[in-house]
């Protein structure tokens, strides 16, 4: 899915024009790689770190061959290929299909571990370090490509991308997953007044927090000298840094003076120390010039060196240059105290007065280029003036006057066109005043928009239903996370509409626009609400930001009082929440917090959400929180009824923020059994409850029209059995399960409450199944449309036309428009059809099982009382006491009655009373199992009903 719906909505281009090449040439300057290896560490040190304990655990843990397997199975697939052709997901991953201990550490031991050791034969580094080279248009800020006019500025208009080898991808890849945290801390506790997010989890959100949290401050500065921010923009920042200076921060020595000869050659440089073990892999792949492949528009192959920087698409990239030029910016950072400098990667903000914000800057821009031969590119630098009582011409007449007065600025005469009074982008996301954000947000809700309406050309009604929910619907999580819900569910909601507009569209064929207003209210609900309840599990953008902002947020209040390093997490906290007391509540100023208060208040008021209410900051933890809606009564006989609706407990927000590390590790350490620290719930628990109460869906089931569809609602809501039966006679499996606790002999000893194994199906939880075992199955339009239609309880396209026409069936009863006599009817060849279809179904999924040979149809053993009937599979060697194996019969049951003989057919159409599934279990039962006992046969039935359940001893 990951490649089919850019594939549909994307506009990238690849450049293929005559003056591509150069193009690229501009975007890979040279350096030099004659290196000062003065403080390298040496071959004896690597060694030494080697037989460390550390590295041992480091080798053994996160590259063992599970954790290669892993990253195989879990790439994208179709990924471009390498050099040498390899595709991870579909060439690689199947090397570890097979259970061969000895080849797959072949694969770890020559093949990935030499990366991450730098150990590769002389002369073929610069191959191995290489990749495949292409290059696509590089769109403009609207979104439009930029014409390809030619030449080959250093501006040039196209993004190249190097593909490396994979087994180079996959190496980096577990080395960050090994290194990102203690990287992170390095990042964020190094310095004071500068936060560096590079690499980490979230980090594009927390960055944006925290620029929103220091502008907030704003109305405690003179105008005369006002708050700002300060975006810097880096020219092709990261293949343009030098590599000298990335590997004298590694080593942790200067081998050349720093910062203006502050930092003398010898001198320490700070450095993630967790990085020390992957210095092999640096070496290799950056001490050498490495040989990147582009093939031009002719078909002529250019090898193109690259000596500088890094390449786009290496795991380990964005660390590397996050950690390169962190010494640098900090420095400076460091004789700046007034300014806070937050960054995520080379996208950097200063926050502080205009005069010290430009100061900052301009003497930043200074130091990287004679640091690390990295420019800033003035032309384009922000700067965004958040006091609303600054027009855009007097917040450009303020710029200009601050550079004019102070000759350091010089550099900085150019940046009057980046001036802002509306608003900016930061990682992101929008901060900025109501109508911009709201101008920001409308964009992308047109975006998707458009996007959706182009993935119609998909015919596959699953794919389709896949490609909306994983990939359209998802688009705008990330601002729903980050951006106040007033601000944004005006989009939301037409983002919603639209999503189950073209689910409708594409299930119907059209046909929805004939539905009554009843059908279209139940259809958006069925569309939106999870599978366990009988649902398509597209969940409203509108519902799900509501607990995504107030999720982030709340993380961001504790992540303020949890992230002090050796410093107090208050003195953390006035640093980059400056005028916030934390845990008072009614006194946040900051837009971002008051937003967060407005929606716990939502949560309480609109949504039954509760508060704790204990005066301490210990409380007893809450009980598991349970959401259920009763909207479908269970089916008969296989789920157990739904639970109550449940609440959510919401910590108060003066408790989520924490004074300091020892308080809280204190209050961890002294918490009684039963209790813990205040948390907040986790997003998805608090989506569940807010759709379980989503106004939308109120009375939605309420219309008389309605009854099949809340008949189907039901039906395909999931199922829960007890694993094993009360009855063990009633099924074969029972006793490979185990049997529940016995009730206490004296039963005033209280006594562990035993939990008991249950099995769960879900109908539909096959729309969201992305597993790559499965065996695919094609939905063309009209089998889509059958099965889209029926699951809503509307009529089938293709069968109101029969009905329409009085279509006659071979039995010559009518067609009924909702399917339900063909479905039922044994005259027709695709009743046959069917049971065969399932037939092979449990076949294939008895041989994927490997308990034993499987025979299939009439190669199944005959029943041992002379009258040679057979079941549909048999598996041997199945472990069951007393028995030989297990023979499996098939069937297809409906709930509905469909052909009735009734006077008028009256009867069709009605659900049936009883539990249609173990009505069909008994009858087989009653005819397989006591002769196939004769025999040493085990016996099951597998039966299925036409909305999706299943009998609990297929399950």
């Amino acid at each position: 899915l990951s490649k089919s719906c850019p594939a549909v909505c994307s506009d990238s281009t690849p450049s293929l024009g005559p003056h591509t090449l150069a193009k690229l040439q501009a975007k890979n300057p040279q350096g030099s790689v004659d290196f000062d290896k003065t403080f390298w560490p040496s071959a004896a040190d690597m060694d030494a770190l080697r037989q460390e304990d550390d590295w041992r655990r480091v080798a053994e843990e996160h590259f063992s061959v599970d954790n290669i397997r892993k990253y195989y199975a879990r790439s994208p697939p179709l990924s471009a290929q390498d050099n040498d052709g390899w595709r991870p997901r579909e060439h690689v991953a199947f090397l570890f299909s097979e259970d061969d201990e000895e080849f797959h550490n072949l694969i770890r031991n020559h093949m990935i571990m030499p990366f991450i050791l730098g150990d590769f034969f002389p002369g073929h580094g610069e191959e191995v370090a290489g990749g495949k080279y292409f290059a696509l248009v590089k769109p403009n800020a609207d979104g439009a490509p930029i014409p390809n006019a030619g030449g080959a500025s250093a501006d040039a208009d196209v993004r190249g991308i190097v593909i490396g080898s994979t087994w180079r991808r996959c190496s980096a890849s577990r080395a960050v997953a090994e290194s990102s945290l203690a990287v992170a801390d390095y990042l964020l506790g190094q310095y004071d007044n500068f936060l560096q997010f590079a690499g980490q989890k979230d980090g594009a959100t927390r960055c944006a927090q925290i620029v929103q949290l220091l502008l907030a401050n704003h109305v405690d500065h003179d105008v005369s000298d006002p708050l700002v921010a300060v975006q810097l923009d880096a020219s092709n920042a990261f293949c343009s840094v030098a590599r000298q200076p990335q590997f004298d921060v590694l080593a942790g020595k200067a081998s050349r003076p720093y910062d203006d000869g502050r930092v003398q050659v010898g001198d320490e440089l700070p450095r993630p120390r967790t990085l020390d073990k992957y210095w092999g892999y640096f070496l290799s792949m950056q001490g050498i010039a490495s040989t990147m492949r582009f093939s031009d528009n002719q078909g002529v192959t250019h090898h193109l060196p690259c000596s500088k920087g890094g390449q786009q698409g290496d795991g380990f990239e964005t660390i590397r240059f996050a950690v390169t030029v962190h010494p640098s910016i900090g420095r400076v950072c460091e004789r700046h105290l007034e300014c806070r400098v937050v960054g995520i990667c080379d996208d950097i903000f200063i926050i502080a007065r205009l005069s010290k914000a430009l100061s900052c800057a301009a003497e930043m821009k200074k130091i990287l280029k004679a640091d690390l031969d990295m420019d800033l590119n003035v032309p384009k630098f922000n700067v965004f003036f958040p006091d609303t009582s600054f027009s855009l011409d007097t917040a450009r007449s303020a710029l200009e006057r601050a550079v004019r007065d102070d000759p350091a600025l010089t550099d900085l005469a150019a940046m009057g066109a980046g001036v802002s009074t509306d608003g900016m982008r930061v990682a992101g996301v929008p901060v900025g005043v109501d109508a911009w954000v709201k101008t920001f947000v409308a964009k992308k809700a047109r975006s998707v928009i458009n996007d959706v309406a182009k993935l119609d050309v998909v015919s596959d009604g699953l794919l389709h239903n896949q490609l909306l929910h994983f990939c359209q619907n998802a688009r705008m999580a990330f601002l729903g996370r980050n951006t106040p819900t007033p601000l944004l569910s005006e989009f939301m909601a037409q983002v919603d509409d639209t999503i189950v507009e073209a689910v409708c569209r594409h299930g119907t064929g059209g046909g929805h626009l004939d539905w009554s207003p009843h059908l279209r209210k139940f259809a958006t609900m069925k569309i939106q609400v999870p599978h366990f309840r009988g649902g398509f599990g597209i969940t409203p953008n509108e519902g799900s930001a509501i607990s995504a902002f107030y999720s982030a947020t709340c993380a961001l209040v504790v992540w303020l009082g949890s992230h002090g390093g050796n410093r107090p997490a208050q003195h953390f906290a006035d640093t980059w929440a400056p005028g916030l007391n934390l845990t008072s509540p009614d006194s946040w100023h900051a837009p971002l917090l008051q937003a967060l208060s407005a929606s716990h208040a939502l949560l309480l008021q609109d949504y039954g959400c509760v508060e704790w209410t204990s005066e301490s900051d210990r409380v007893p933890a809450p009980l598991a929180v349970s959401i259920a809606l009763p909207l479908a009564q269970p089916s008969v006989g296989s789920r157990n009824p739904p639970p109550p609706l449940s609440t959510v407990t919401l910590p108060q927000l003066r408790m989520l923020f924490q004074s300091t590390h020892e308080d809280r590790h204190g209050a961890e350490a002294l918490a009684e059994p039963g209790e813990r620290i205040v948390k907040s719930p986790l997003q998805r628990t608090l989506t569940a409850h807010i759709m379980s109460r989503w106004a939308k869906h109120e009375g939605a089931l309420a219309h008389i029209s309605l009854q099949r569809s809340v008949e189907m609602l039901a039906l395909q809501c999931a199922q829960r059995f007890p694993a094993r039966p009360a009855d063990p006679d009633s099924s074969v499996f029972a006793e490979l399960f185990p049997a529940p606790q016995p009730e206490p002999s004296q039963p005033n000893v209280p006594t562990a409450k035993a939990k008991q194994m249950h099995l769960n199906w879900n109908p539909l939880g096959f729309l969201s199944d992305l597993s790559q075992q499965k065996s695919v199955t094609r939905f063309p339009p009209d089998v889509w449309q059958a099965f889209f239609c029926r699951s809503f309880g509307a009529p089938i396209p293709k069968m109101l036309a029969h009905a329409h026409s009085r279509t006659l069936c071979s039995c010559k009863m009518c067609i009924d428009p909702l399917g339900d006599h063909v479905l039922t009817c044994k005259q027709h060849t695709g009743s046959i059809r069917g049971h065969n279809h399932l037939m092979d179904v449990v076949a294939s999924l008895s041989r994927d099982s490997k308990i034993g040979p499987v025979r299939v149809n009439h190669k199944v053993s005959t029943t041992g009382d002379g009258t040679r009937k057979q079941g549909d599979v048999e598996i041997s060697n199945f472990p069951i006491s007393l028995r030989d194996g297990l023979v499996i019969d098939v069937s297809f049951v409906c709930e509905f009655k469909g052909s009735s003989r009734a006077p008028g057919g009256w009867n069709n159409g009605v659900r049936h009373s009883n539990d249609v599934l173990q009505a069909r279990a008994n009858v087989k039962n009653n005819k397989y199992k006591d002769v196939y006992g004769i025999v040493h046969k085990a016996f099951a039935p597998a039966i299925v009903g036409m909305s999706g359940q299943i009998h609990a001893d297929f399950l």
